[in-house]
């Protein structure tokens, strides 16, 4: 399963269940220096997506 959260940014982020909320802190501390989410915040933000939306690595 996958899942996608759209940040306030614009940035779409896709990734799968596994890895999402890693995933989603990774853009934070990248893009949005000192601002961070627990997973419970992020899970909560999350929409599911079809796995074939996550980008290749």
């Amino acid at each position: 399963m996958a899942l996608s959260l759209r940040c306030p940014c614009g940035e779409r982020i896709v990734d799968f269940n596994d890895t999402f909320v890693e995933t989603v802190q990774k853009h934070l501390s990248e893009a949005h220096e000192g601002r961070s989410y627990d997973a419970d915040q992020i899970m909560a933000f999350a929409m599911p997506t079809d796995d074939k939306n996550v980008p290749a690595r």
